[in-house]
């Protein structure tokens, strides 16, 4: 019988085909090894590279299950290669039987070069033989970079040694595969391999290699430093990868005996200037505390000519925020007025927010909104602090943009009239340059915005001399809309003024009743003959309204009772019924009033109303007093109705207004009580 590498190589394609399918019947759990990529998949150049994952996804589970000694029994060639490739990857290579995987090497010489530099990573002895194996089959083993990087990743120092053996370029190629080692080795934390291969570059190289590739400076420290590494030009930019141990390392060892103190200061300068700008808080802790503090002063504040004019703390705050900002406070570095002042302009021009006239947060009062998670939104309200506040930054963004009327710039003034501090001179000079060149329709939406403000934060004399610049009718209607007390325009508005209700009429539900009495004391026309009051009396609208003008209107005319009985009864008449019903809660004796001159129609309407509203006793109180009214001034009908209503209910009453008929001799309106009393 044909051992199993013979047979791979001397069975026909159709008959392996056969067979293949014939072993997926007898071995049911290789069904799951199909779904593995077919060889077209895997590129003829990188097969350990293309669908690794997908391989090893379906591999190690199933080697976890069935062991690696089943793989032997594999005859279909694309699902060798796969098994291969997962050995690489996963450094099992010496598991395998190769009596049986050797010819799928031999048909892919890629994959056959790879496995052995794999191998080396591993098992030496195996990447000898299979070296061999290509030797006896003239195979070549080209110099791979990613496989060899492999390699020294895993610190496999002999299987490194051995490969550098075997592939013996020449000279120019033997240097620049060293350089690539030795980087590789520092990058792959390997030190052993490191210091292996420091012996065989010569000294710029490793230098080089040093300063590119230990991350932490901590590999080839000493071996570095022999080899002169104060002599090497300082590239600041090399530095964006170091930790700061590194750093630290560097710096220190550039200053040596031969040399002034100046080579270090020189280059701890240009890292400076380069953790400043890249906001490097670590390195820039450090530094600020080494160098003088004059030196870090004229570093940070110098600029660079190709990047916009920004000094280093400039360009380096957005990335470090209110940290950066801080430290370097602490050592006496600030941004100057005009530096900050251009930092929120820039950020105005960037934001988003502000191109659809909003005000960004960090210039806004609303702190429930404030982003605290946005590094800039804190950065530029710590910068707002140190300016002065928000009403100097307003200020000064206002005149900046007093020649454009955007919406934004509406917004930046109606805020800063919000502020306490804000002063109205500020408002005179600067309107006094501007309004010359609004239009009419421009300064009336600006000025209405402005004392609208104004009124709201209860700034009396800014909300007068906005006031001054506008009509009546707009004057008017800030006062009904925006004055919440009604005592900041108070003695504003014109008294004479005529109202338009439609334009009253939506804000006075918003009322209180400190503002109604306000309102009606500074505009007497309101109040006149109960004007305003028998106008939503008469209104089938809320309630609301009139009982804050009722109320408000009370206290004014508690002084003339005549006056106050005269319109009251009038409201009574032409009332709504929900007015009505409001002025007999607040005093039912308005019905005894009412009903002395009243028709008999609204008399029974009041009484109806009444008798819902004001309790029983104080009803008995009222219709009685209506009652003896009625019989003192002879009005039968208004008799007649007050007695059905109060029969059963009020006979008290009844008796008393029938003595009272008795008593002046009245015996018609006596026997219209006595049929009731009977």
């Amino acid at each position: 019988m044909l051992k199993h590498a013979a047979a791979t190589v001397l069975l026909t394609p159709a008959l392996f085909t056969l067979m293949s399918k014939f072993q997926d019947g007898l071995c049911e759990e290789m069904r799951l090894l199909q779904s593995l990529p077919t060889p077209p998949r895997l590129a003829p150049r990188r097969p350990a590279d293309n669908d690794a994952d997908l391989i090893d996804g379906v591999m190690t589970p199933w080697v976890h299950d069935h062991g690696v000694a089943r793989l032997h029994l594999l005859t279909d060639v694309r699902l060798k290669e796969c098994v291969v490739v997962w050995a690489m990857t996963k450094s099992r290579l010496s598991e395998l039987d190769w009596t049986v995987y050797l010819p799928t090497l031999v048909q892919r010489p890629e994959l056959f070069q790879k496995a052995t530099i794999a191998a080396a990573a591993t098992d030496l002895r195996l990447a000898r033989w299979l070296h061999d194996q290509m030797v006896k089959r003239q195979v070549a083993l080209w110099v791979d970079h990613d496989a060899l990087g492999n390699v020294i990743g895993a610190g496999a120092l002999d299987g490194l040694q051995w490969l550098l053996q075997v592939w013996n370029v020449g000279m120019p190629d033997r240097a620049q595969l060293d350089r690539f080692c030795l980087h590789r080795a520092m990058e792959s934390r390997q030190k052993n391999v490191a210091e292996w291969m420091a012996t065989r570059v010569p000294k710029p190289t490793l230098l080089s290699a040093y300063l590119l590739s230990d991350r932490d400076g901590d590999m080839l420290y000493d071996v570095a430093h022999a080899g002169g590494l104060d002599s090497v030009e300082f590239d600041s930019g090399r530095i964006s990868g170091w930790s700061l141990e590194k750093s630290m390392r560097v710096l220190d060892k550039c200053l040596v005996l031969e040399h002034s103190g100046n080579v270090r200061l020189d280059r701890m300068k240009k890292y400076l200037w380069y953790a400043t700008s890249h906001a490097k808080m670590r390195s820039l802790q450090w530094l600020v505390r080494v160098i003088n503090p004059v030196d870090v002063h004229e570093v940070v504040y110098a600029t660079r000519p190709f990047i916009d004019r920004k000094n280093a703390l400039q360009i380096g705050l957005r990335r470090g925020g209110v940290p950066f900002l801080e430290l370097f406070e602490s050592v006496g570095v600030h941004l100057s007025p005009d530096e900050m002042d251009s930092e929120f302009n820039d950020a105005i021009r960037m934001s988003i927010d502000c191109s659809f006239g909003a005000l960004p947060l960090w210039l806004s009062d609303d702190r429930h909104t404030y982003d605290v998670d946005s590094k800039t939104t804190a950065m530029l309200t710590w910068l707002v602090e140190r300016r002065g506040g928000r009403a100097v930054v307003l200020r000064h963004l206002i005149l900046k943009r007093s020649s454009s009327l955007t919406c934004f710039f509406a917004n930046l003034v109606f805020e800063w009239i919000s502020l306490p501090d804000t002063q109205l001179d500020g408002f005179k000079r600067l309107f006094h340059s501007w309004k010359t060149t609004a239009t009419h329709a421009q300064r009336a939406r600006l000025y209405d915005g402005c004392l609208r403000h104004a009124t709201m934060h209860g700034k009396k004399a800014m909300a007068a001399w906005f006031a001054s610049q506008m009509s009546k009718a707009a004057v008017l209607t800030c006062y009904f809309r925006d004055d919440k007390h009604g005592n900041v325009l108070h003695d504003v508005v014109d008294p004479d003024a005529k109202i338009d209700m439609d334009v009253l009429a939506p804000f006075l539900a918003h009322w209180s009743t400190v503002k109604a009495r306000n309102v009606l004391k500074a505009l007497p026309s309101l109040r006149t003959d109960g004007w305003l009051l028998r106008w939503l009396a008469r209104r089938n609208a809320r309630i609301l309204p009139f009982q804050t003008i009722y109320n408000a209107w009370l206290t004014l005319v508690d002084t003339d009772d005549a006056e106050k009985h005269r319109i009251q009864i009038q409201c009574l008449a032409v009332g709504h019924a929900r007015s009505v019903h409001y002025m007999l809660t607040c005093d039912p004796t308005l019905l005894v009033m009412f009903a002395k001159a009243a028709s008999l129609a609204h008399i029974g309407r009041l009484h109806a109303m009444a008798a819902r509203t004001v309790t029983i006793g104080e009803l008995h109180e009222v219709e009685t007093q209506v009652l003896v009214d009625a019989v003192v001034a002879g009005r039968r009908g208004i008799v007649r109705l007050l007695t059905r209503k109060m029969q059963d209910l009020n006979y008290d009453g009844i008796a008393y207004a029938r003595a009272v008929a008795l008593s002046r001799g009245d015996t018609v309106m006596s026997d219209i009580l006595l049929r009731v009393v009977m």
